[in-house]
């Protein structure tokens, strides 16, 4: 699942992708795999992960190139 955009995002941006917190809230996976990644979101994956697993109770993994899961 894409990863581009911070928690606090406001504008465009959330129109375009979805903040942490609603991603953990659709996952339905025991792992869930995160990627396409932006400097606004690479900068502080700990907090994107928190909240993530807010609502989301599987593994939460950052993809990186090469990786294979």
């Amino acid at each position: 699942m894409h990863n581009a955009v911070p928690q606090n995002a406001k504008g465009a941006a959330i129109n375009l992708h979805m903040r942490p917190i609603d991603i953990g809230k659709i996952a339905n996976t025991k792992r869930l795999v995160l990627s396409h990644f932006m400097n606004r979101t690479r900068q502080d994956s700990d907090a994107t992960i928190t909240f993530i697993k807010q609502n989301h109770s599987g593994s939460v993994d950052l993809a990186t190139d090469m990786a294979v899961f």
